[in-house]
């Protein structure tokens, strides 16, 4: 990939990712990212990305965004891990798969502390 091809791609996600902080601090998310549950993988990802520049943005406006975004990755975690939890009872060997993959189990684990299995019953799936 060419230098400006990676520039190009690069200031592609980074406004994407604004989009989306701006959607958090008015309390809409409306990206199909966000509300589709079969993208719940690449969710958690962005979601882990927004996060971490949530924490940087040192702004009173931005305060709603960084807990919407808080509390967004909260509920993925938990919606991850009770399907991981439901697979396992399950016996679902693809879907624990799927879930345990690095790509997906590894930013998962990044996104916060994780919750006891007990307690994931509590928050509704998406």
């Amino acid at each position: 990939m060419s230098v400006l091809e990676k520039q190009r791609t690069r200031a592609d996600d980074a406004k994407m990712l604004l989009q989306h902080i701006v959607e958090f601090n008015t309390g809409m998310e409306t990206s199909d990212i966000f509300l589709n549950e079969s993208r719940i993988h690449e969710a958690a990802i962005v979601a882990k990305r927004l996060q971490t520049i949530a924490q940087d943005l040192d702004s009173q406006q931005t305060n709603l965004a960084k807990e919407a975004i808080d509390a967004y990755c909260k509920r993925v975690e938990r919606s991850l891990l009770e399907m991981l939890n439901d697979s396992f009872r399950g016996g679902d060997i693809t879907t624990m798969k799927v879930l345990s993959t690095p790509s997906v189990f590894y930013q998962l684990l990044n996104i916060s502390a994780l919750l006891p299995l007990e307690n994931s019953a509590v928050t509704p799936r998406f």
